[in-house]
């Protein structure tokens, strides 16, 4: 289960509100993967995915945001993580889509919300402790 904490939460209502929003859209992928039963919904699982990547890249645009009104001094470090990490899943995006290998979707799927769980618990929550 990808499931949301409060220890997870960085103190910014409304940044906390779109991470628990991420969560539920990787719990909805993980669901639908159980027991490989997203070979048979492929288009399904493609849905998720897409909503889950354009989620990420609004999140981070109203990160990125909230970092710049705050003077928060190591928004290029960060912005640089945000902008590596869509470069990836568009990258691996592409190769699954384009392949129609659907391990590639579940590989992604895991890539995901690994790296949104690393990142919030080891970058994201810097923000809130720098702007404060």
């Amino acid at each position: 289960m990808f499931e949301w904490k409060d220890s997870y939460s960085v103190g910014i209502e409304l940044i906390d509100h779109q991470h628990k929003h991420l969560f539920d859209l990787g719990n909805s992928a993980l669901n639908l993967m159980k027991n490989d039963s997203y070979l048979s919904k492929p288009d399904d699982v493609i849905l998720l995915v897409n909503d889950l990547i354009q989620y990420s890249k609004f999140h981070f645009s109203t990160e990125e945001s909230y970092m710049l009104k705050v003077h928060y001094p190591m928004y290029n470090e960060h912005k640089s993580e945000h902008d590596n990490f869509i470069q990836k899943i568009n990258e691996t995006n592409l190769t699954a889509l384009a392949t129609n290998e659907y391990i590639h979707i579940k590989d992604l799927v895991h890539f995901l919300l690994n790296w949104i769980l690393n990142h919030i618990l080891e970058k994201d929550i810097l923000i809130s402790k720098q702007s404060s």
